[in-house]
């Protein structure tokens, strides 16, 4: 095969795996497809809404309406400072979905080059690897955003961003590996090798591209992982300060027990739109998955 028309190959190959099989695969799954819709419409809605409202405007103090039920005049109430239930809400979503983002693109984007270059090098530079993925593993998420915390007192969206970087790398990179170690070892690759292409070009736009599925399926996975790692040290009490709301942290005052008992409107909208973007992640996660191996039987 000439290398013009072994790269045209490819380039189908590639276009097919990474949108016919998941758009197929997402029509097929219409829980998956709901959930989908589901998370862009709440991230357009959020990302607007929170502009139109602003933060300042959300966390102004009204102590005159403190605790107020939910009215015509604040759809979900106000808190004990007499804040917005609404406007909270808004802003405190776009903050989760934002460090979310920022999180699993910085972890993800590491994780899935570590991944690549171990699976591809195999060897002693693999085990070595993998060794220090394991290390990392085993640490407890939460143990050392608390010991952190008590460090250097209150989180910052900085800070944050990058300790929960620091901790979430690893399961995009062993996801990645693991695939990788298979499909180096397809006719594809080896044929590249017997071409004379270098390793870089090999791993970054041959074997890259046809790993889309099971990449895609490690962020999704890595974000529902960073969503419930904020939502637990938040309600714990290690959460941000209280001038910068987190979905985590608005569920976090369901600590109190008169708050749980007798004012649902201030947790409990938070905790329904956490259970929702999981459950709709969790989803697009698992359509995802079987994107992936619907692929990897049809190369079979």
């Amino acid at each position: 095969m000439s290398r013009k028309l072994y790269k045209t190959h490819q380039k189908v190959e590639t276009h097919q795996t990474a949108l016919n099989i998941i758009k197929r695969e997402m029509l097929l799954d219409k829980v998956a497809l709901s959930s989908f819709v589901f998370i862009i419409a709440i991230i357009i809605f959020v990302f607007i809404t929170s502009f139109i409202i602003g933060q300042t405007d959300a966390l102004r103090f009204d102590l005159e309406m403190m605790n107020s039920a939910p009215s015509r005049y604040h759809l979900l109430g106000t808190d004990d400072l007499g804040r917005d239930g609404f406007m909270m809400l808004i802003v405190a979503a776009r903050n989760t979905l934002t460090i979310t983002a920022l999180v699993t693109l910085i972890s993800s984007t590491f994780g899935v080059i570590y991944g690549l270059i171990s699976g591809y090098v195999g060897g002693r530079i693999d085990n070595l690897m993998m060794r220090v993925i394991e290390g990392i593993s085993i640490l407890p998420n939460v143990v050392i955003m608390i010991a952190f915390v008590a460090i250097i007192g209150r989180f910052s969206m900085f800070t944050f961003t990058v300790l929960m970087s620091l901790l979430t790398w690893t399961m995009p990179a062993k996801m990645v590996r693991s695939k990788l170690i298979q499909e180096k070892e397809l006719e594809y690759v080896q044929a590249s090798k017997t071409l004379g292409t270098s390793h870089i070009k090999i791993i970054f736009l041959e074997l890259l591209p046809n790993l889309s599925t099971i990449i895609i399926a490690s962020i999704v996975l890595n974000a529902v992982g960073i969503i419930g790692i904020e939502t637990g040290i938040s309600f714990i009490g290690f959460g941000f300060p209280v001038d910068m709301p987190s979905l985590g942290t608005l569920v976090a005052e369901a600590r109190a027990a008169h708050v749980l008992a007798n004012r649902w409107w201030v947790w409990a909208p938070a905790t329904l739109l956490i259970i929702l973007i999981l459950f709709s992640i969790n989803n697009i996660g698992n359509m995802l998955n079987r994107a992936s191996d619907a692929r990897n039987s049809g190369q079979k």
